[in-house]
C-alpha cells in the first residue's frame, strides 16, 4: 500500500503518537500545540489506560512516568 492510499490523518497518529507535551517525546521532539490533536488524543487514551493499570489517581492534570511528564488531556 502506498502513501496515497492511506488517510492523512491515520498517516499522521501513527507519525506523531509517541510526541510528549513537555517536547520530550519521539521522532520530533514537538510540544504543546505542535502536536496534532488526533496524536495527542490516542496519547491521552494510551497515558490513561496506563494510568488506570497502575492506579495513578484520575484527577491529575499530568503525571511523571520513567523521568518524563505526560499531558491528560
Amino acid at each position: 500500500m502506498v502513501e496515497g492510499d492511506i488517510d492523512e490523518e491515520i498517516i499522521n497518529v501513527v507519525q506523531f503518537h509517541h510526541e510528549r507535551i513537555d517536547g520530550l517525546g519521539y521522532p520530533f521532539g514537538l510540544k504543546g500545540d505542535e502536536i496534532l490533536f488526533l496524536p495527542r488524543l490516542l496519547n491521552h487514551r494510551l497515558l490513561r489506560q496506563h494510568a488506570i493499570e497502575s492506579s495513578v489517581p484520575q484527577g491529575n492534570h499530568s503525571f511523571k512516568g520513567k523521568g518524563r511528564t505526560f499531558e491528560m488531556v
